[in-house]
């Protein structure tokens, strides 16, 4: 039931920040399925605090690993979060290093670690999106990829490819 539902009537309002991840996840698998292209622009993943925060940033990156098709994905973030996974990695027993050099990175991290990733410093914007051949549907707010209670908001909008190009890609 991918291609009938109504989500832009369905997410719409202040969410945990757990509730955003599945409601994003659940776009990811929807536009690896359907669409032509999918951007996630995003300039934090996780938390640097401590050492379980550290834990998450690894799981945060596997998990959006595991829910992106690389191979339609392009990522936007700033190069001080993907060495934040490279530093927690590391804090991991087996180093972002070792993993690398036996080929074991996931598609996300190896594209990052080969230079296939957009890393783009001045921008605070948290866009989702999936460009189909006549439109672009867009999950947008104040939630970078985190988990827990906190709030967020969340806004799902269907808009036209040139709009979407205008207001969203052109600017960064």
């Amino acid at each position: 039931d991918h291609s009938n539902m109504d989500i832009e009537k369905q997410i719409d309002g202040i969410y945990t920040r757990d509730q955003a991840k599945i409601f994003l996840e659940r776009c990811l698998n929807r536009w690896s399925a359907l669409c032509n292209e999918i951007i996630i622009a995003t300039p934090f993943i996780g938390l640097n605090y401590n050492k379980a925060q550290m834990e998450e940033v690894v799981r945060l990156w596997n998990w959006l690993d595991a829910n992106t098709d690389i191979k339609k994905t392009q990522f936007i973030t700033r190069k001080n979060t993907f060495n934040l996974l490279k530093k927690s990695q590391n804090h991991e027993e087996v180093t972002f290093d070792l993993l690398r050099e036996w080929d074991l990175l996931g598609d996300l991290q190896d594209a990052g670690a080969n230079g296939e990733m957009t890393f783009y410093q001045k921008f605070h914007a948290k866009f989702y999106a999936g460009i189909f051949n006549d439109r672009v549907e867009m999950l947008s707010g104040s939630f970078n990829i985190h988990t827990g209670d906190y709030y967020e908001n969340l806004t799902f909008k269907n808009y036209n490819k040139e709009h979407f190009k205008e207001r969203y890609i052109r600017k960064i």
